[in-house]
């Protein structure tokens, strides 16, 4: 069991996980866990040796040989059938547990995020070495976004400061035209690229999205998820004034645009509320990790494919080098990757559970094969006496 657990670990860990996560999941041996294994081994050789020559000590010789042994020993199995039964029971219990093991992680794969998961393909890009100005890193994307949506399997593309699902937020509280500031901790916001509601898949439920003609001389606009609209607006918030939180805050961005709800960060969360702002009216943001990231150009390429996304990831790949090669890119992956990535503990359990029943199972059945077996041997002689009457 110990020279089988090194390999087996490891080759539950790179079934259940992707391969870019196999590095998170530790499967070294535990040396605690070796201890007890071996001494629970020790334990039961020595109750399965020792128990059945204490019974035995118990037993009358001539009886147990004669044709009657069967009926005056036939009491004494009660504890095995018992015990029998028991594992074939504890290990119903540990298929059950798999059961709703793999039942979570099915209805996590298949919630509702708000878009449309199939066909997107996304990239960490890093333009922050470049040394780009605003202007210049504004045109660098927007260079980038028409390159890639040129490429044949390409449909359109955007980008964003947060990307989706990546366990990344950006929480900035809000300041709202009705005099209310909310900064407890306030809604999240993002700020993306033109298109970038077409391309993700968020429907626009109401007025607008982003457009190439949001730019830093025209008027601020903002788009804000149903959640947002009906928490602070009553469900009618085109035409008002928002703005960022906090004691300089104002409220200086039109609402334009009411997107569907959807799933931003992580794929357990709530719906809750949150908007958008143009990435080329963004204000400087101060010194924190986030606002640093984000200005200097530390971005989310987002690309709705006809296709198999993974298919163009070489083509995107291509396409940036070929605009600057000093521009880094990383983390290029499908959302259903992206998906897959969190819910990494929950497909490991799911196949640890399955194996570890089956497993169960086995010893189990092998189990009540050995006490059937055995009783039927032990009935051999009565067997013969009533086929010979």
């Amino acid at each position: 069991g110990v020279v089988f657990a090194g390999w087996a670990a490891r080759a539950l860990v790179s079934l259940a996980v992707s391969t870019a996560a196999v590095s998170l999941v530790d499967v070294t041996l535990d040396m605690q866990v070796m201890v007890f294994a071996v001494a629970l081994s020790v334990v039961g050789g020595l109750v399965c040796g020792i128990w059945p020559s204490f019974s035995a000590r118990h037993t009358d010789p001539a009886l147990a040989l004669s044709t009657e042994g069967r009926t005056v020993t036939s009491g004494r199995h009660f504890g095995r059938r018992l015990l029998v039964a028991a594992q074939i029971a504890l290990s119903f219990s540990l298929l059950t547990g798999a059961g709703l093991f793999a039942r979570t992680l099915v209805n996590l794969q298949g919630l509702d995020f708000g878009f449309d998961t199939e066909h997107l393909l996304s990239a960490r890009l890093d333009a922050t070495l470049s040394g780009y100005s605003k202007p210049q890193l504004l045109n660098f994307f927007g260079v980038v976004c028409g390159l890639v949506a040129a490429h044949p399997g390409v449909r359109s593309a955007s980008y964003a400061a947060i990307p989706l699902l990546n366990r990344s937020s950006w929480g900035s509280g809000i300041t709202l035209d009705t005099g209310i500031r909310d900064d407890r901790p306030g809604p999240e916001r993002n700020a993306v690229g033109p298109r970038y509601f077409s391309t993700v898949g968020f429907r626009i439920v109401a007025g607008r999205e982003f457009t190439d003609s949001d730019v830093a001389s025209s008027q601020k606009a903002a788009v804000v998820n149903e959640a947002f609209a009906q928490k602070y607006f009553a469900g009618h918030a085109i035409g008002h004034q928002i703005g960022p939180g906090g004691s300089n805050g104002s409220a200086d961005f039109t609402v334009v645009g009411v997107a569907s709800n959807g799933r931003y960060a992580e794929v357990r969360e709530n719906v809750a509320p949150f908007w958008y702002v143009p990435y080329q009216q963004l204000e400087p943001l101060g010194q924190s990790d986030t606002a640093v990231r984000i200005t200097r150009g530390l971005l989310t390429l987002h690309v709705r494919t006809n296709g198999d996304p993974a298919a163009v990831a070489n083509a995107v790949q291509s396409a940036i080098a070929a605009i600057d090669k000093r521009v880094t890119v990383f983390g290029i992956k499908t959302m259903r990757q992206q998906i897959a990535d969190q819910l990494t503990l929950e497909r490991l359990l799911a196949w640890l559970g399955v194996v570890f029943a089956v497993i169960a199972l086995i010893v189990a059945a092998l189990g009540l094969y050995g006490v059937v077996a055995y009783d039927t041997t032990a009935r051999t002689r009565e067997f013969g006496v009533r086929i010979a009457l």
